[in-house]
């Protein structure tokens, strides 16, 4: 899962007539959150795309509840939603086999996305919008860090995304659709000093062109 905090919650998940079961961990199926009892059992519900899913442990005499209501894409491979212990939308992304943990080794990626670290503010550029999934003059959050992009756009992670220095733009996505209104793929576009302008793309088809103003995170 992200985004929050560095330590990827991860959940090993089973599904049988609507019923999801399995195991989840605050950092990682591994033995540093074995060694730290913050795995448990994990039970919850799948049904018309949508996932209710948590677990329970005690780090030391703390009692802690993870939980996360998301919408899941059709292949299954994403999910994005909300988590009880943060304000901003998470994701949840397919582990490749072998791997026990979000793997946040994409040295290319990091290294480009240090060109856009910061909080920006989107105002849409398009007059009139193509539709109706934003609203003229109203600024919309984007936040980027070294692994992730997230916000009121949705959120990405470094290896969804591929750097084209001929463009000098960062492409995230396409992604397999989750939360309806959320974009499937951004193209972030840098003039050689900073962030300038955010292309979205729906699910639709139908693309959002935005001006970006950086501002106080």
């Amino acid at each position: 899962m992200f985004h929050w905090e560095w330590n990827a919650v991860t959940v090993d998940l089973m599904e049988q007539d609507g019923v999801l079961t399995g195991n989840g961990c605050c950092a990682g199926i591994d033995a540093d959150s074995m060694g730290i009892n913050c795995c448990a059992p994990v039970n919850g519900h799948v049904a018309d795309g949508r996932a209710s899913f948590g677990f329970s442990f005690a780090f030391g005499t703390e009692p802690h509840t993870y939980s996360t209501y998301a919408y899941v894409s059709a292949d299954r491979m994403r999910m994005t939603g909300t988590f009880s212990e943060s304000t901003e939308p998470v994701a949840w992304v397919r582990l490749d086999p072998g791997e026990t943990t979000l793997p946040l080794d994409h040295t290319a990626a990091i290294l480009a996305l240090g060109k856009f670290l910061g909080t920006y503010a989107l105002v849409l550029a398009d007059d009139p919008a193509p539709g109706a999934d934003f609203v003229a003059q109203q600024a919309y959050r984007l936040d980027v860090d070294a692994h992730f992009v997230f916000g009121e756009l949705g959120p990405f992670w470094a290896e969804e995304m591929e750097w084209r220095e001929a463009e000098q733009t960062m492409v995230t996505g396409p992604v397999p659709a989750t939360t309806p209104g959320l974009p499937v793929a951004l193209a972030l576009h840098h003039d050689g000093t900073r962030l300038a302008s955010v292309e979205a793309t729906m699910a639709s088809g139908i693309r959002y062109h935005f001006q970006a103003t950086a501002t106080q995170p």
